[in-house]
């Protein structure tokens, strides 16, 4: 196996550049997806890239694209209005079509802060969802772990794992992943079969 760097456009990680979401489509196109919504694409393996405008807003971190259609990206963010002063974060999921008018959003989350950190999307056009949610009430259906799991020392934080379906009009199942530390789903994957594999990150807080 070999490895070659792929140079950003020049300038990029002098201001501050963080690459996120990162998809190949079958031609071998790439698309890069960075913390604050500047997207590029290089059909040329990084040779060149350019810029892509959307309807995304400039929390958008996370990508993927469609296994049926390459043409159709799934852009999905962390949303934090601000309420009263006070900031309120929820996790939100788009459809983008390929002009990047948006087909549906939906938000999801609870009342506490929520993080989405990947998704992806199988080939019936269902979207999957994992991230890390503070909130106690975050929706869940047939649920693996209902509750999110507590402790009196600490605000506890568990990973998440929601199937939405392909006309974002249904949750198909939801549910918490964690124990009573915090614990956060960073990558998510879903085989020819439609199961999904999640990997989370756990976190044990110390307490005097």
């Amino acid at each position: 196996m070999t490895w070659a760097e792929v140079p950003l456009l020049l300038g990029l990680s002098a201001n501050g550049y963080e690459p996120g979401g990162l998809a190949v489509d079958a031609s071998g196109t790439l698309y890069l997806l960075n913390d604050f919504g500047y997207m590029l694409g290089s059909a040329d393996h990084g040779a060149t890239w350019s810029r892509i405008n959307g309807s995304w807003g400039p929390l958008a971190s996370i990508l993927a694209i469609d296994p049926t259609n390459s043409s159709t990206l799934y852009v999905a963010s962390g949303a934090s209005p601000s309420t009263g002063g006070s900031p309120a974060q929820h996790a939100f999921v788009a459809r983008l079509d390929p002009v990047g008018a948006i087909q549906w959003a939906t938000l999801l989350g609870g009342s506490g802060p929520d993080t989405p950190r990947a998704v992806a999307v199988d080939f019936g056009g269902n979207v999957y969802v994992t991230g890390q949610t503070f909130s106690p009430d975050f929706p869940t259906v047939h649920p693996f772990q209902p509750a999110l799991g507590t402790n009196v020392s600490f605000s506890t934080a568990n990973a998440f794992v929601s199937k939405i379906s392909a006309d974002g009009s249904q949750l198909l199942y939801s549910s918490f992943l964690g124990g009573t530390g915090r614990d956060s789903g960073n990558a998510i994957a879903v085989d020819a079969s439609g199961s999904a594999y999640v990997a989370v990150a756990g976190t044990a807080l110390a307490t005097d």
